[in-house]
């Protein structure tokens, strides 16, 4: 294949993206990327740093600094500081409310979002990226876009077996977490008029990722 293909996956926190990008990137053979952990990487930084989040100046220094880095590989997304990985560290519900926080300013979003388009150039034949503003901001030129949903209960019960949280918890964080990124100006969680519209509350992860996996052999095809 000449060209990348690149297929976006957008939706709310717990929806099963990551999921279902994972598994499709094993069966394409591929790498794959979760924007949302640039967010969750710099949201770690502040917290570990103890920088003010409420000083943009200050939170944007730190994404100046050489000592942090993303990879990723077939089986997940990482985030690294000063060579550590530090994934487990920024799944807590904690972080992604500061993420999310974080990820409504503009100046931020615009520091990352070169360096999310960059990882592209890492792939080969295809690439997955996955978040919440993947298909309209970071990749609008992606072949598939998709959006995965599923509801609040399944999300607030899969984020707590991940955390160990309480569902109650983590139902509330979710829900502000869900207003501020829908309500943000920059950059909002909405679904692309041209995106697959998948609930994951619906079907399991391995029936969406075989649907899409038919999608795209189909807009290959066309492409012949």
């Amino acid at each position: 294949m000449s060209k990348i293909f690149v297929v976006s996956i957008d939706g709310p926190a717990a929806s099963g993206k990551s999921t279902v990008s994972r598994l499709l990137a094993e069966k394409l053979k591929c790498s794959w990327l979760s924007t949302g952990i640039f967010y969750r990487g710099l949201a770690f930084l502040v917290n570990k740093l103890q920088a003010d989040p409420s000083q943009i100046k200050d939170v944007l220094s730190l994404l100046k600094k050489q000592d942090w880095e993303v990879k990723m590989s077939l089986k997940e997304t990482s985030f690294y500081y000063k060579k550590t990985n530090y994934n487990l560290d920024l799944k807590g519900e904690d972080i992604g409310a500061l993420a999310s926080l974080l990820a409504v300013n503009p100046d931020i979003r615009l520091a990352l979002l070169d360096e999310q388009r960059k990882m592209k150039h890492l792939a080969k034949n295809f690439f997955i990226a996955e978040g919440r503003d993947c298909s309209s901001v970071v990749f609008p030129e992606s072949n598939l876009k998709v959006f995965i949903s599923a509801s609040l209960e399944d999300r607030a019960k899969r984020r707590s077996l991940e955390t160990g949280s309480s569902e109650i918890l983590v139902k509330t964080q979710q829900k502000q977490r869900d207003k501020q990124d829908s309500l943000r100006k920059t950059a909002p969680l909405e679904i692309h008029k041209q995106a697959l519209l998948i609930n994951s509350s619906l079907y399991s992860a391995t029936e969406i990722v075989d649907r899409l996996y038919t999608e795209i052999q189909k807009l290959l095809q066309t492409k012949k």
